[in-house]
């Protein structure tokens, strides 16, 4: 599976006349999930955001795993997803697990401050933020100015939102995060996205298990 859920399937198989030594190779690709309508995604937030913001605040002042920025957000939907399998007895196929630093359905994309929104302009509690060697410049009334960094190329860095923000007036977005100076406890941060001069910043909308991967193996 690839980092937008399209996937490759490959079979080899000998046998019946086929010889190990040229074996029978068969090979299928799936397409990335569709895109989601305004209403699917408000609902996915209100089903599913909410709960992992609520869940991330339990969490403030504490380690969770590695303590790994990566690991807040992908225990959080990792845990929400069981709990709705429990609550439903297993009608509900849970959330769509992070596959590498994708967490979910692209929502918002800041590229050295070139802006893309998704079909709502708005993030929501409980989406999660994905910075990939992100500089930020901070520019004040006296002419001065302040450089921040968040993000590796290698690693990168994650948070999850725990504040509705549109970015109206340059308003910072709130979040909870972890691995911050060294620590690796879970703590309150917040970013100035339109600050952004260089780098990546995507966030994500998450989404259930059905918009993520489908059948585990397609027929061939």
């Amino acid at each position: 599976m690839y980092g937008d859920r399209s996937r490759t399937f490959v079979t080899i198989s000998w046998g019946n006349g086929v010889s190990a030594s040229s074996p029978r190779i068969e090979q299928i690709q799936t397409d990335p999930p569709r895109r989601r309508t305004m209403e699917e995604l408000e609902e996915a937030s209100a089903c599913y955001g909410e709960r992992i913001a609520r869940w991330c605040e339990g969490k403030e002042g504490t380690q969770v795993g590695r303590g790994e920025c990566w690991d807040l957000a992908d225990q959080a939907i990792k845990e929400v997803g069981r709990e709705l399998k429990e609550e439903t007895g297993g009608e509900h196929e849970g959330l769509a697990e992070a596959i590498e630093h994708a967490f979910g359905e692209v929502v918002y994309v800041n590229l050295e401050g070139k802006i893309g929104w998704g079909l709502e302009r708005k993030v929501r509690r409980g989406d999660v933020l994905q910075f990939v060697y992100a500089t930020f410049k901070t520019m004040y009334s006296d002419g001065s100015s302040t450089t921040s960094s968040a993000g590796t190329p290698e690693t990168g860095h994650t948070a999850v939102v725990i504040e509705e923000w549109t970015g109206v007036g340059g308003a910072p977005i709130k979040v909870l995060q972890s691995n911050v100076g060294g620590s690796p406890l879970t703590r309150q941060g917040q970013f100035n996205l339109g600050d952004l001069v260089s780098g990546e910043v995507r966030v994500f909308r998450v989404m259930d298990e059905e918009w993520g991967g489908g059948p585990a193996r397609p027929t061939l």
